[in-house]
C-alpha cells in the first residue's frame, strides 16, 4: 500500500479561531432587545420585579442603613405585640379536655384508687391484671387522674411514677403489677 497523502491548507491550520468582539455582550444584548420589547426602561428590570420602595423623606430605599435604628424599634414593638396576644404558658395538664377520674368498677371488698392520666399504657396493663382478679378477689377500681387542675400535689407528687396503686388510701405499689402480687395483696387486704 500507498500512503494516502493528506491535503490540507497551511494557513487553515494557523488561522485565529473565529470569534466575535462582542460575544460576550450577547446575553445582555439580546436581554436588552427583549426589555425593550415589553416596554422596560432599563436592562435587567423584569415586568414581575417590584418597584424599590422609598422613603419620602430620604428619597433613600427602605433598609437603607440610616434607617436600622428604625427596623430594630419596629421588630421589637411587634414582637412585645405578638407576645402580648399569646395566652399565658401553662402545663400541659391545664389544656386537658377531660379527666379520667372515677369509679372503672365497683365490687364487694376493698377499694384500689389507681393515680392515673390518659394515654398511660402501664396504667392499662395494670387495670387489665385486676380486671382479670375481680371474680376470684373483689375489690373496687377507682380512676384518680392526676393531671386534673385539683389535683395539683398529686401531679408534683407522682407525675414520673404512674400507675400509682393506693389499697383503701395506703400506698401498696408502683409502675409494674403482676398478679401474684396483685392477689397477694388483695387477699390480705380483704383478711384485715
Amino acid at each position: 500500500g500507498q500512503a494516502k497523502k493528506l491535503s490540507f491548507d497551511s494557513a487553515q491550520l494557523f488561522r485565529p479561531k473565529r470569534t466575535s468582539t462582542n460575544r460576550s455582550q450577547r446575553p445582555l444584548k439580546r436581554a436588552t432587545q427583549r426589555d425593550h420589547r415589553y416596554g422596560l426602561k432599563n436592562p435587567g428590570e423584569h415586568l414581575h420585579s417590584p418597584k424599590p420602595k422609598t422613603s419620602a423623606a430620604t428619597n433613600r430605599p427602605f433598609g437603607h442603613a440610616l434607617d436600622e435604628p428604625m427596623r430594630r424599634q419596629l421588630l421589637a414593638l411587634t414582637t412585645l405585640a405578638a407576645r402580648a396576644l399569646q395566652p399565658p404558658r401553662t402545663r400541659a395538664r391545664h389544656l386537658r379536655h377531660f379527666s379520667v377520674s372515677g369509679p372503672v368498677y365497683e365490687g364487694d371488698g376493698p377499694t384500689i384508687e389507681l393515680f392515673t392520666k390518659e394515654g398511660c399504657t402501664l396504667c392499662d396493663d395494670a387495670k387489665a391484671v385486676l380486671d382479670a382478679l375481680r371474680a376470684d378477689a373483689p375489690h373496687s377500681l377507682i380512676a384518680v387522674d392526676i393531671t386534673d387542675a385539683d389535683k395539683t400535689e398529686l401531679w408534683d407528687r407522682y407525675k414520673y411514677d404512674i400507675p400509682v396503686l393506693a389499697i383503701d388510701g395506703v400506698y401498696w405499689t408502683k409502675h409494674r403489677l403482676t398478679e401474684g402480687d396483685a392477689r397477694a395483696a388483695l387477699t390480705e387486704a380483704a383478711s384485715g
